[in-house]
């Protein structure tokens, strides 16, 4: 199988496998989900998505949080409790990944998270 690493940048179908409600390492809120990526060259490659949910200032907390949920109604989240995530599993989504320099090493990064075929053309 081939290695998350070596995803290169592009948009991607997928589907999350799991998520949930966390904390980032300075205790902010924040939702990370687990989505497999379903194109042939990749099928079954795990990839991270991590969903903020707070900002450095009022309006960016607002912004961030409205695109994180948005990214969650795509994967098929319905509810109105983050703590509980039901439905993510249900829906295929796109991806749009982008490599992003982390511990000196550039790595593939869910950049977006889209409705499925929303970012095709023609």
């Amino acid at each position: 199988m081939a290695n998350w690493k070596d995803v290169p940048d592009g948009t991607y179908r997928a589907r999350a496998k799991e998520g949930v409600l966390t904390q980032s390492k300075d205790e902010k809120p924040m939702v990370v989900a687990t989505l497999d990526l379903l194109d042939e060259e990749w099928k079954g490659v795990a990839m991270t998505w991590r969903g903020v949910l707070y900002g450095k200032t009022p309006e960016v907390s607002e912004k961030n949080i409205a695109r994180t949920m948005e990214s969650l109604r795509y994967m098929g989240w319905r509810g109105d409790d983050i703590s509980r995530l039901d439905g993510i599993t249900e829906n295929e989504v796109d991806v749009e990944i982008k490599r992003e320099k982390y511990k000196e090493e550039w790595e593939p990064k869910i950049k977006w998270i889209n409705k499925s075929g929303a970012a095709k053309v023609g």
